[in-house]
């Protein structure tokens, strides 16, 4: 791939269209219109895609990347309001370690789009960006370029925010520790130059205003109850979302934007977990195959139902059927307990 130029001119079109579509979904659902939104990008995620999420964080913002002669990307550039028809949203982006490593010019296109938008002089109620910017300046001091810093993600060397690895061994009692474990590693803010500065107090702070968090999904081989990742950076930013508003706050909406399919579908997480509950966990297609691949098809069993509880202890978005029905499958059938228990003694204990 040519990182010069990602986002591609179809990415930028895709992302736009998915851009609406979450916005749509968000006021479908009774909500106003988001001042925040929090948005997870992942390298690989954008490498398949062209930078699509890339260019969906850009459109949200209404902002679009500008090309030199050559057709390199050399930074980004605002639309006017009256094109984009709408207030720009206030994009805190979070960054995987591999999006980091992968993909530097596109973290500066980022970080020039959110300053660019902090500094132009635009009606606040159309302008997120330089209205919440302004007032953290106002409250906090320090000049406006620091104030509109929106990508963070962790230290250079780092990876992951390691809300997983506490919740796979148990080694959590309260939600505001996996918060505070997520805020201390996701706290670096990366600006136009591309350099890393911790900035806790600035996450702390525009988390707070958020309305909603967000991450589209573009593979059918893995959802958000496949693997750790997910709930250990979507998952995460929605528990330092919480902590963030305090606990009498209403709990931000969490959304998935599923692109395996025609145009994509904009699900809440409830949704999204219920669909690969059924579809895999409670499909006796897919729980009577696993014991056929021995001790490993047993710990897929057990990681799917951890990967569940990682939903709830970050989010509280697992509706209550989905665990009585894993239950009755796996830990309530006698039969099924002992194949489990015989094949992989460790996991099934988990389970």
């Amino acid at each position: 791939f040519d990182p010069f130029r990602i986002p591609s001119a179809y990415a930028v079109k895709d992302g736009t269209r998915q851009a609406e579509r979450l916005l749509q979904r968000h006021h479908d659902d009774g909500h106003a219109f988001p001042e925040s939104i929090a948005l997870v990008l992942w390298g690989t995620d954008n490498l398949k895609s062209e930078g699509a999420p890339i260019a969906q964080a850009l459109a949200l913002i209404g902002a679009k990347p500008r090309f030199d002669s050559y057709g390199r990307l050399a930074g980004a550039e605002l639309l006017p309001l009256a094109l984009l028809g709408r207030p720009r949203v206030d994009v805190i982006v979070t960054l995987s370690g591999i999006f980091r490593d992968l993909l530097p010019l596109q973290i500066k296109l980022l970080a020039e789009a959110s300053f660019l938008a902090a500094s132009a002089d635009e009606p606040l109620h159309l302008n997120f960006v330089r209205k919440h910017a302004l007032a953290y300046q106002a409250e906090h001091g320090g000049d406006l370029e620091s104030a509109s810093l929106r990508v963070f993600g962790n230290a250079e060397g780092a990876y992951g925010a390691n809300v997983n690895h506490l919740i796979d061994n148990s080694r959590w009692e309260q939600e505001d520790e996996l918060a505070e474990t997520y805020s201390r590693r996701k706290g670096f803010a990366y600006g136009r130059s591309g350099r890393p500065v911790q900035q806790t107090q600035l996450l702390s702070s525009v988390l707070a205003g958020v309305s909603l968090a967000y991450q589209n999904i573009d593979s059918v081989e893995l959802g958000v109850t496949t693997v750790d990742t997910y709930f250990d950076t979507l998952g995460g930013i929605s528990r330092a979302i919480q902590r963030a508003k305090g606990k009498t706050a209403d709990v931000a909406p969490v959304y998935i934007g599923d692109q395996t399919r025609g145009d994509g579908v904009v699900r809440t997480l409830g949704e999204q977990v219920a669909l690969e509950t059924r579809t895999r966990m409670l499909n006796p297609k897919w729980y009577e195959g696993m014991p056929e691949h021995g001790y490993e098809g047993v710990r897929q069993i057990e990681v799917h139902i951890t990967n569940t509880m990682g939903w709830s202890a970050t989010t509280g978005q697992v509706q209550p059927w989905v665990y009585q029905q894993l239950s009755e499958t796996f830990v309530l059938d006698p039969v099924m307990r002992e194949r489990l228990a015989k094949l992989n003694p460790t996991a099934s204990v988990k389970v």
